[in-house]
């Protein structure tokens, strides 16, 4: 019997139906999805630098995204597809020229807000490095328009006295702006170097007891390291503008040619930016004996989290040395958390070189969406992201101990009179023992509930999953009393020294250069020229 066939029309029509109704029933599940959850636009972090509760928190009602190299988030901002996220100084100061982000509402942020108690809350070497922006935004707004044109970003003086400068007008909105205003600060990091001290994985290094570095410029201490202690691989970061300081560094304090006049250090422009790289590439063939481009012993890593594992992970064959950020040394000391066969040894030392730099990495919100939007994001941050970022020492000291006997009580509810005894003064539990008065044999005894217990506060919890410095004076200083304790209650102050970064007359830190596109293009073109294997 023969078989009934369609016809190719018959076929094209069916297919075509079939596919105006999947594409149909597709735009309406997105149209759903969308009024659902109305608010999914982009947020942008810088590599996994949040806790994870965090980032689960923003995905619930935001995009999520991550980037690994800062002029990524700055490309989103430019082409509006970010509407805040996690920026650098020196990429903030640039946007606030070219009117990109938008003043912090801080009311939505902090209760009782003034910007007394803003900066107030800064520690003293945070507040410097605002102001050396603020500065420099003065100054090449000088440079940039000399006759104060008022419809361009412009200078505000006091009308008392034309000659005094009270700040200067970016945003084009009544008022006087400043640096400080555009940014939620996050953490703040400089540069060390560490090196491995684990002579079971590295046993090609010599006489790691006895490393002593007779000066703390940059040469001296890879130099020592290579020729006295047999250091073969050394890791440097890829970002061209700490590697062009470390050559202005070098060549300054090599008396080759200074780039430090009074103290403050030379501008890249397009005059000098290939010298001072050829300084910073002379310098790795001095310190190491080869070239940048020789990955036998020079290894280029964009990633912090690169840098940590390569430092500390269980190989003859990995880094031996690190030019890092502290923070990311800090993590490299516990190295457990990467590799458990490392178990609780210490794996690294450190020194912080003389001629050293800062970076702030701070939350800015996007110019281009409405104040709602903006006002709904820092709503959401207050109570997600920077909530208890305020807080004096004692405010954070007392939640952290109603924590620590929390998680006590849920451990061993029968033992909650044996903890209220040692935990708090009186017995309202109102009034809690400090760190002085909570007896070493208790906390030796709970030392793992009092090291699991900082996921009382989120700034507190986001340190503990990052490990940079904070940005806020109480948790500075609650972080260096409790945080780096062992189990004898006794701080472990080389890594306590490691995280604190503060004014010193022995470090001479420099802030990173905004650049503009032109010269920004220039010198990346020059230096990825010269890196390319």
């Amino acid at each position: 019997m023969k078989k009934n066939k369609l016809s190719p029309h018959a076929v094209r029509i069916i297919l075509i139906t079939f596919l105006v109704i999947v594409t149909c029933g597709l735009f309406f599940v997105a149209f759903a999805v969308k009024i659902k959850n109305p608010y999914q636009v982009s947020i942008y972090n810088y590599e996994s630098y949040l806790s994870k509760k965090i980032i689960g928190d923003i995905k619930k009602k935001y995009s999520y995204h991550e980037f690994s190299e800062v002029n990524e988030f700055t490309k989103a901002i430019n082409k509006q597809k970010a509407v805040a996220g996690i920026g650098s100084d020196h990429q903030i100061a640039q946007l606030i020229l070219d009117q990109k982000i938008k003043k912090i509402n801080f009311n939505k942020v902090y209760e009782d807000y003034s910007s007394e108690k803003l900066l107030a809350n800064y520690p003293k070497i945070l507040r410097s490095h605002l102001e050396k922006y603020e500065q420099w935004i003065i100054s090449k707004i000088k440079k940039e328009n000399p006759t104060n044109d008022k419809s361009r970003p412009h200078i505000v003086y006091d009308q008392d006295d034309s000659s005094k400068i009270i700040g200067f007008e970016a945003d084009m909105k009544p008022g006087v702006d400043h640096f400080y205003e555009y940014l939620i600060p996050y953490f703040m990091q400089d540069k060390v170097i560490a090196y491995n001290i684990n002579k079971k994985y590295r046993d090609h290094l010599k006489d790691i007891d006895s490393i002593v570095f007779k000066d703390t410029n940059w040469l001296t201490i890879i130099k020592t390291l290579v020729e006295k202690h047999n250091y073969k691989h050394i890791s440097w970061t890829s970002s061209f503008l700490d590697n062009a300081m470390i050559g202005q560094f070098y060549a300054t304090e090599s008396k080759i040619k200074n780039y430090l006049i009074s103290g403050k250090i030379t501008q890249l422009d397009n005059k000098n930016y290939k010298e001072v790289f050829d300084h910073f590439f002379n310098f790795v063939k001095e310190a190491t004996g080869r070239d940048i481009r020789d990955v036998r012993t020079n290894k280029l890593i964009t990633s912090g989290l690169e840098l940590v594992n390569d430092i500390i992970e269980p190989s003859n064959q990995r880094a031996d040395i690190a030019v890092m950020y502290n923070g990311d040394a800090v993590d490299s000391f516990y190295a457990k958390d990467n590799f458990e066969v490392l178990g609780d040894q210490q794996q690294i030392k450190y020194v912080r070189p003389k001629n050293n730099y800062m970076l702030l990495d701070a939350w800015i919100v996007s110019n281009a969406i409405s104040d709602k939007d903006s006002d709904d994001f820092l709503e959401f941050g207050s109570k997600h992201i920077f909530k208890g970022s305020n807080l004096s020492m004692q405010e954070l000291e007392k939640e952290y101990i109603n924590q620590v006997y929390k998680n006590l009580v849920e451990e061993d509810g029968s033992k909650s009179k044996y903890y209220e005894e040692n935990l708090f003064k009186n017995k309202d539990n109102n009034e809690i023992k400090t760190l002085e008065e909570i007896s070493k044999s208790f906390y030796e005894e709970n030392y793992d509930v009092f090291k699991d217990s900082f996921d009382f506060n989120p700034s507190v919890a986001n340190f503990d999953a990052v490990s940079y410095t904070p940005t806020y004076e109480g948790i500075i200083d609650f972080v260096k009393k409790y945080y780096f304790l062992k189990s004898d209650k006794k701080p472990n102050q080389e890594v306590v020294d490691l995280f604190s970064i503060e004014d010193n007359p022995n470090i001479n830190r420099q802030i990173y250069q905004p650049l503009d596109l032109e010269l920004r293009n220039k010198v990346t073109d020059y230096y990825y020229q010269k890196t390319k294997s």
